[in-house]
């Protein structure tokens, strides 16, 4: 094996491995956002749950 293939092969590997961290990444920002806005909704509807049951 030549090293220019030797490089072509680690170039790939190296491409396939930071696509599959940039879905993670991405996947993993999806998920702290829908939990942000989770909280957001959540704090006022207790808020005025409460205000609603005399709290």
């Amino acid at each position: 094996m030549t090293s220019l293939s030797a490089t072509s092969v680690h170039a790939s590997s190296y491409a396939r491995a930071n696509e599959a961290l940039r879905e993670k990444q991405s996947a993993s920002f999806k998920s702290d956002v829908m939990l942000v806005l989770f909280w957001a909704a959540m704090i006022p509807g207790l808020m005025w749950m409460g205000s609603y049951l005399g709290y």
